[in-house]
């Protein structure tokens, strides 16, 4: 079982200090490895232990060792699947071979009904059962997080057991990394993380699909959208966190409703003060674009709807349920068998015959009649003969079919049976009483300072970034930033494309911090904190020296 990452982290281990008068202008790496005292002394990098104390007066050395740990972040490559991801994709795909390789063996369409729901379901089941290391090593690494982790899905008023989805999605691991771009303990694509009503910042520097409490709190949220958005429905909702196929769905009804039968009810609405169209509809269970056509308005008409204005409510919106999505999705991964077999393994030409064909194949004319429930040795040139050796390649090509679909397949009977498994080893015990061993601080806002410069002939950014270093040295007692740094910002905030030619008369604005950013190294030697305990309790930040934003909560052992 892999070693708790917050082990020996306690107030009797990690004493906070008083409130100490002490400045951080002009720190130097030195400054704050020196300062962060016996805790920074020895720096753990993977297995490697890095012995900081040896060298805290030889600067080359320390900045060097002081990269490697930098190094060993900053190599944690986003974009390549991790190997524990690898395995889940396997197991999903074999779960799927299990389960329908009696139905291909007899047909080239497969069911989707509740037996079928149900063997998912139990090969699951069966796969944790016989091997819960898996179960055991995950909620081994969530148990430092599950006590906030239960907070944020009360908050949601999302069931405590979906916590388990994580397990489900990734096995808990912070660091996983899908096929897909999915990152994170509950495997959120950066598309996902950067929609408006989540919100998570992915850059660079910082991460926050790592952070176990960010990445749970967007869990969460997206499982009550979800559960509204598709008829209360909890089996939906895992369905639409997990696969992309309910999305297409929910379209597939909508332009179902541009052209379903419309049918009034005998009642008429009377528009009110404050109505719209929407609010109507939800009133009504209907649809806005059912009401529209309803009424027959266009969009010029609907801006224009009176108090007191008579609609026709038209029939309700056909209603989204498990069983119907399942019913679809049916549809949808037969038709696509049905387009991978499209094309015969054999069409007869002039002068062929069973035997030719049989030799030409490495068959036999006996297997060739029976495959294709001929009677006589007769054949006619334009005939679609299946050819015996090409079944097995035939049922390879619809279990790949079947794969491509493996996420709303194997949803939500997988989910279900490892929370199942969990309860009945009582694997969940240990997480119930487990209480935080972190508490949150603020960065505290940075004072900037705006400045503006007009481009002269014969300057160069180089020159410009000299000319601004030095006013704000001048002017700044706290401003330690290089002339590089300097430089870097201009480029960036004035979005110069070619630094090499710049405009003269061109005016340059650009903000600049003039104290030195918070960095995960200022705390460290702020509360006297091992650089990578800390780094472990706020996984999003990917660099140690990294500026945090002010508006940034960081983690620190209680």
């Amino acid at each position: 079982m892999e070693k708790n990452i917050f082990e020996n982290i306690s107030p009797k281990n990690e004493q906070i200090p008083a409130k100490k008068q002490s400045s951080q202008k002009g720190m130097t790496r030195r400054d704050l490895l020196i300062g962060a005292g016996a805790s920074l002394a020895t720096l753990a990098v993977g297995k490697k232990i890095i012995n900081i104390a040896e060298d805290m007066h030889n600067d080359a050395l320390l900045d060097k060792k002081l990269q490697e740990i930098e190094k060993h972040i900053a190599e944690r490559d986003l974009s390549k699947t991790t190997h524990e991801q690898s395995q889940i994709t396997y197991k999903e795909k074999e779960i799927i071979g299990k389960t329908f390789i009696e139905q291909i063996r007899t047909s080239d369409t497969v069911i989707l009904d509740n037996a079928t729901r149900k063997a998912i379901y139990t090969h699951w089941h069966e796969e944790y059962t016989n091997h819960d290391k898996k179960l055991r090593d995950g909620l081994n690494r969530m148990q430092p997080w599950i006590a906030e982790i239960k907070e944020v899905f009360r908050t949601y008023d999302i069931p405590e057991e979906f916590i388990y989805l994580a397990i489900a999605e990734s096995h808990f691991d912070i660091k996983a990394v899908s096929s897909k771009g999915a990152i994170g303990p509950y495997q959120i694509t950066e598309k996902t993380a950067r929609l408006p009503q989540y919100n998570l910042t992915v850059n660079s520097w910082c991460d926050e699909r790592l952070d176990p409490i960010k990445s749970a709190e967007l869990c969460a949220k997206h499982l009550r959208d979800s559960y509204v958005q598709f008829g209360n429905d909890w089996n939906m909702a895992l369905m639409d966190y997990n696969g992309k196929l309910t999305n297409i769905y929910r379209k597939h009804l909508l332009k179902k409703e541009e052209t379903v039968q419309i049918r009034v009810r005998p009642t008429k609405h009377s528009m009110q003060k404050g109505e719209t169209l929407s609010s109507i509809a939800k009133q009504y269970n209907t649809s806005v674009k059912l009401l529209k056509r309803a009424n027959k308005l266009s969009d010029n008409m609907v801006r224009t709807l009176q108090i007191g204005q008579k609609l026709y409510i038209p029939q309700e919106r056909e209603e989204i349920t498990f069983e119907k999505f399942n019913t679809w999705l049916e549809e949808q991964i037969n038709k696509a068998i049905a387009e991978e077999e499209k094309q015969p393994d054999y069409t007869v030409k002039e002068k062929d015959t069973l035997s030719k064909i049989a030799s030409q194949t490495n068959t036999t004319i006996k297997k060739l009649k029976e495959i294709n429930h001929l009677t006589s040795d007769v054949i006619h040139p334009g005939m679609n003969l299946i050819i015996p050796k090409q079944v097995e390649k035939k049922r390879d090509a619809i279990l790949k079919t079947l794969t491509n679909f493996k996420e709303n397949i194997n949803y939500p009977g997988k989910f279900y049976a490892i929370r199942d498994v969990i309860f009945e080893k009582k694997l969940d015990n240990t997480m119930r009483m487990q209480e935080k061993t972190y508490k949150y601080i603020d960065i505290p806002k940075i004072n900037s300072t705006h400045l503006e410069y007009t481009i002269q002939k014969n300057d160069g950014i180089d020159k410009i970034a000299q000319t601004l270093h030095k006013q704000l040295t001048r002017s700044y007692k706290s401003f330690k930033q290089s002339v590089t740094y300097i430089k870097k910002e201009i480029i960036q905030q004035n979005n110069i494309t070619n630094p090499n030619k710049i405009i003269s008369g061109k005016k340059i604005t650009i903000d600049i911090p003039i104290q030195q950013p918070t960095t995960l190294l200022h705390i460290a030697k702020k509360y006297n904190i091992n650089i990578t305990r800390l780094h472990k309790l706020n996984p999003a930040i990917r660099s140690l020296n990294a500026p945090i934003s002010h508006n940034t909560k960081i983690r620190i052992p209680k």
